[in-house]
């Protein structure tokens, strides 16, 4: 389900969340290091998704292979260029 499309669609805004989140809760506690830069939801966004779509599409290179429709289909993708 991870590497669905359902996944890919609400995992990147739910880390980026998280991370906001994060951060605001360390400002408010005071442990916030100060040499910190600002925190840019939109770039976090944009590596949140590229990392959630680049995930499956590494996994597919793998003999294992990747369910990349699930929960519509249970059909197995395999790129089988890399031994595990």
């Amino acid at each position: 389900w991870t590497h669905g499309p359902i996944a890919m669609l609400l995992l990147p805004p739910l880390l980026a969340g998280l991370m906001i989140g994060f951060d605001r809760w360390q400002a408010r506690r005071g442990t916030r290091p100060a040499g910190r830069l600002p925190l840019h939801a939109g770039w976090l966004l944009a590596l949140a998704y590229l990392g959630t779509l680049s995930h499956p599409l590494l996994d597919f290179l793998n003999t294992y292979g990747i369910r990349c429709l699930m929960p519509f289909s249970e059909r197995w993708f395999y790129g089988d260029t890399l031994f595990i």
